[in-house]
């Protein structure tokens, strides 16, 4: 996700001495050192030269409000844990390159996944724009830094199929429904085409991936998403006809909750949204979207819009239905 580490961890502490610390000012260490402990706290990272992570944070430092800003969103970050969404991480400007890093939080970080932050700040303008009556522009987007392999290797891809209930890994054909019997003939429910024998739909929409005990929801996703005009679905969020068979593709069909972790309520979307979205509701992701859309226009993010009501690290609660 050009995540160059989750969460920054550790006690906030203060330091002592009279070396001024090289990134917020501050008073330095109790040996001399360089930077004060608060600081240091933050920098005992791996991968990137130690020099990416100091200029990220001095970047990021904001003497008016003695604290580090997400560069994206401008928000004041939070020093420790990975439990808040607004928590302080690292991310690479572009996925895979090293030594160029900027302060965010963890959960835009999420959201950026293995977007470049030129591409990030294009799709998050497109959808807006989208959301308010114009058509989504798919070829500004060149997704160059797309890497559906190092999703999965980091476990992105699981666990966005986790919170939506998707079987398996990402694209595994399944069956949509039950068999019907044998020798019944008819248009499929949900494109219209002329069904596969031994079942009600079409050979399309059995191998669409099927959602465990949700079967009903899915097949009224897939038909709301139909249009039988452009022959193929439209992503909810985005109004895209989504692709069907390359599974490596960013605009690769998927079922999203629109509300996480509550059964019965799916709709289809392409896989890149959908691990965009995580674990928001289409409320708060559309607020989301809406604030970044604005700072990256030259407003200012208005974090009170937001209330991550479904954000969770870890195992999630069960929700009400």
């Amino acid at each position: 996700m050009g995540r160059a580490g989750y969460s920054l961890g550790g006690l906030r502490g203060e330091a002592r001495g009279g070396i001024k610390c090289g990134i917020c000012g501050g008073a330095g260490g109790k040996w001399a050192k360089r930077y004060c402990l608060r600081c240091r706290r933050l920098l005992k990272r791996s991968g990137d030269a130690k020099a990416a992570y100091v200029a990220a944070l001095q970047k990021a430092w904001s003497v008016g409000d003695d604290g580090f800003l997400c560069h994206y969103s401008g928000v004041k970050l939070v020093e420790g844990g990975r439990k808040d969404p607004w928590a302080l991480s690292f991310d690479h400007v572009v996925p895979g390159q090293k030594g160029n890093l900027v302060v965010c939080s963890f959960l835009i970080n999420v959201m950026k996944a293995e977007l470049s932050e030129e591409e990030f700040r294009v799709v998050v303008k497109e959808i807006d724009r989208h959301w308010k009556g114009q058509r989504f522009r798919k070829d500004v987007i060149g997704f160059a830094s797309w890497n559906k392999a190092a999703l999965a290797a980091r476990g992105r891809i699981r666990r966005a199929l986790a919170i939506t209930g998707a079987r398996g890994n990402l694209g595994m054909p399944g069956r949509l429904g039950k068999p019907g019997a044998r020798g019944v003939k008819g248009p499929c429910p949900i494109c219209g085409a002329e069904a596969k024998k031994g079942t009600r739909y079409c050979a399309r929409c059995f191998r669409l991936q099927e959602l465990r005990g949700e079967r009903v929801a899915a097949r009224k996703a897939l038909k709301r998403a139909w249009d039988a005009k452009a022959g193929g679905f439209r992503c909810h969020y985005t109004g895209i006809i989504l692709e069907e068979k390359d599974r490596k593709s960013p605009w690769y069909i998927s079922f999203d909750h629109p509300t996480p972790g509550k059964k019965g309520a799916v709709v289809v979307t392409a896989i890149f949204v959908n691990l965009m979205k995580t674990d928001m509701s289409e409320k708060e992701f559309r607020a989301m979207i809406r604030e970044l859309a604005k700072k990256f226009k030259g407003g200012v993010f208005d974090k009170s819009k937001l209330e991550f009501k479904y954000y969770h690290r870890g195992v999630r609660p069960k929700t009400k239905k």
